[in-house]
Parts: structure tokens; sequence; C-alpha cells
């Protein structure tokens, strides 16, 4: 938004000022301290004003991302005399980000979710087809389990805790083999040509 460089807004980063980020009807501002958030949030009340929008304060919130030692800024901003939430977390496009930048949360989260589509889909395959071949569940897997699994690994993919997530794909391959959990993971990940999600 050229507005908020207009108003020296957003942060550096790669010698860029990024202002904001912008999806739809889902905006992110960027600010290095306390009087950039009002800066920032007055260019996107006034813009709002002139377009006709409406910010809904309750979808809304204010983080500070920092350092676990350092303490959080006290950061107020009202608009039609509600106050915007200081949050310790927020879900931004499907992707819980924490005020510490903690990855463990989200991956944990996509685990779940991994788990949850797995569930949805094996056993009802079964029943409606039978036997189903590798390349029939290799396909039905990346489209159902790691579409849902794998949401935003961009930005939790570098988490060294992976663990939840490969446990939700050698899951998936124990069931389709019909083997137990003491089975071999390399020998699963071997017989379905796959290598473990971390890579």
């Amino acid at each position: 938004m050229k507005e908020l460089k207009e108003a020296s807004c957003g942060v550096e980063c790669g010698g860029a000022v990024i202002p904001s980020l912008l999806f739809a009807d889902d905006t992110s501002l960027f600010v290095s301290d306390g009087p950039g958030v009002k800066n920032s949030l007055d260019v996107l009340v006034r813009l709002c004003d002139e377009w006709g929008a409406k910010i809904n304060v309750q979808k809304s919130g204010i983080m500070h991302i920092r350092q676990k030692k350092m303490e959080r800024a006290d950061v107020r901003y009202v608009i039609d005399n509600v106050e915007i939430p200081v949050v310790s977390q927020y879900k931004h496009l499907g992707c819980a980000i924490d005020e510490h930048l903690e990855l463990n949360g989200m991956v944990e989260e996509k685990a779940m979710a991994g788990k949850k589509a797995l569930g949805a889909w094996f056993s009802r395959c079964r029943v409606e087809l039978g036997d189903i071949g590798v390349g029939t569940f290799r396909k039905l897997m990346t489209s159902l389990v790691e579409s849902a699994m794998l949401y935003g690994a961009e930005i939790w993919g570098c988490n060294r805790n992976m663990e939840e997530v490969e446990q939700t794909q050698l899951r998936a391959l124990r069931m389709f083999f019909g083997v137990r959990t003491l089975h071999p993971k390399a020998s699963l990940l071997a017989e379905m040509g796959d290598l473990p999600v971390r890579y």
C-alpha cells in the first residue's frame, strides 16, 4: 500500500520496507515501535473510511513480536470506541503465529489436521473401494492428508520439532501396509518410496 509507505510505515526486511501483507480482506500491518502502531492504524482507518470499508475489531489484534526476555510493549488503539485487543498469538491465513515466533504450536495443529484427514478418508476408502494400489494411496495421501498437514510449511517447515508430522505420515503407511507400530520406519518409507516429511 503506497499510502502506508508514504507515511513511513513498515519494517525493513532485506533492504525493502514492508508495511503490510494483504490477502483478500485480511490485512497484517508491520511496525517497528509503539508510535508506528498508531501511525499505521491511522492510515488504515483513514483508507477504510475513504473506501467505505469497516474494520472488524473483534477479529483484529495487536501482537508484539519479541524475544522471551523482553517485556511486552504497552500499546493501545481504539476504533469506533472499541479497543483492539493485545494478543499473544494470532492466526493469519490459517497459520497460528505467536509473539515469540515459536512454531511448535503450529506444527502440532498441522499434525492434528493431518490425522483428522487421514482418519476421514482411509477407512471409508477401504470400505467403498476395497484394497487400493500404491499409486492411488499416494495420490489420496498427497491430496487429502498432506495438503492439510503441510499447509503453511513455508513458515513452520524450518522447525526442528517435526516428530508429530512425521508420526502422521508413518501412521498412514502402517495403515496401508497393515503393520504394527513397531514396524521399522525405514522399511515403511522404502516400501512406499518416500522420504520423511522433514525432507
